[in-house]
């Protein structure tokens, strides 16, 4: 019966061991948990025990003496699915409350191994200290190049010391709830250097062929005048075709007309002879040598319309066609 005993009892004190031992391992794991936790969370599995405390470490010690303490998160996922990994990360950063509340101060750097993609989501309160420009950056170079290696611990490490060392150096920079809030009610829009200049250069460039066109117009209507002055001693009368760049003779029963230049097209077409405003090198062609064409075209138009019956036709010419027919028609007679 004494041995009976005994064996129960050593029994108890084996199985009483395990359960301590099961008991403190249980505690272990349940504290690692709770430490990683904090401010990793390895979903991925690639982060060794080493890497979690020292992101720890830099939280709870180099980031408390920066202004507001914010806090930086990681988080490994093996991929994001169909999820973007910008969404991903917005979404996790608002589950967990990252950063100091009012202070919108966390940053989180999120990396899905499988998919070979990071992000770092970044509060509103830190968003000036680390821009996009300063975060591409960060991603860059050697981090990136760990991150494709697999090296995770070092790309990781590399990445939440970095930013923590800009968070120390910009501490002063860094917004206050308060400031926050002045800043997001502030009506003042922020300009883009860029988009200014472009604008100033579209405007400009429109500025400069307005001036053109109106410094055009105005050369147009003193040839115009000019032709008039000649085409007067022959009885003659000059329109002017803004649209497409041409003069034209009126017709007889629309010399005492005042001219409309909205129906100028209209009242072209009821014209016979028309020329181009400028020449073969796109220069604007002299008074005299323009009612010299509508003079001698003219003399060529009614020797045509005697032939035709009186019948009305259009006629275009440039200078040297008109000077070719008058010449043709000289040596035939």
């Amino acid at each position: 019966m004494d041995s009976i005993s005994k064996k129960y009892n050593k029994q108890k004190i084996i199985l009483g061991l395990i359960l301590t031992v099961l008991a403190t391992l249980s505690l272990i794991l349940s504290s690692k948990t709770t430490y990683a936790s904090t401010y990793v969370m390895d979903k991925a599995g690639v982060l060794n025990q080493q890497t979690v405390e020292e992101i720890t470490q830099i939280n709870e010690s180099d980031l408390s003496k920066v202004t507001g303490h914010p806090e930086i998160a990681v988080i490994t996922v093996k991929t994001t699915g169909d999820e973007a990994i910008e969404d991903y990360a917005q979404e996790q950063a608002q589950k967990y409350h990252i950063g100091r509340k009012g202070w919108n101060n966390g940053i989180l750097f999120v990396i899905a191994t499988k998919d070979r993609k990071v992000r770092m989501q970044t509060g509103y309160g830190v968003e000036d200290v680390l821009p996009d420009d300063y975060i591409n950056t960060l991603i860059s170079g050697k981090t990136k190049e760990e991150l494709h290696q697999n090296d995770w611990n070092a790309g990781v490490l590399s990445i939440v010391k970095q930013t923590s060392q800009r968070l120390q150096q910009k501490s002063d920079t860094l917004l206050s709830p308060s400031q926050q809030k002045e800043k997001s009610e502030d009506p003042t829009i922020f300009v883009d250097p860029f988009s200014v200049a472009l604008w100033v250069g579209l405007i400009g460039v429109i500025t400069v062929m307005v001036l053109i066109i109106l410094k055009s117009s105005k050369e147009k209507a003193k040839v115009l005048a000019n032709v008039n002055d000649i085409l007067d001693k022959y009885g003659l009368v000059a329109a002017m075709n803004t649209t497409d760049d041409t003069i034209f003779l009126l017709s007889n029963d629309k010399k005492d007309e005042k001219y409309d230049e909205d129906n100028e097209r209209e009242t072209e077409d009821k014209n016979d002879i028309v020329f181009d405003l400028y020449d073969e090198k796109s220069e604007l062609l002299s008074p005299k040598i323009l009612a010299r064409n509508l003079i001698l075209a003219n003399e060529i138009s009614e020797d045509v319309k005697r032939i035709v019956n009186n019948g009305t036709f259009n006629l275009r010419l440039s200078s040297a066609e008109a000077w070719e027919i008058l010449n043709k028609d000289k040596s035939e007679e």
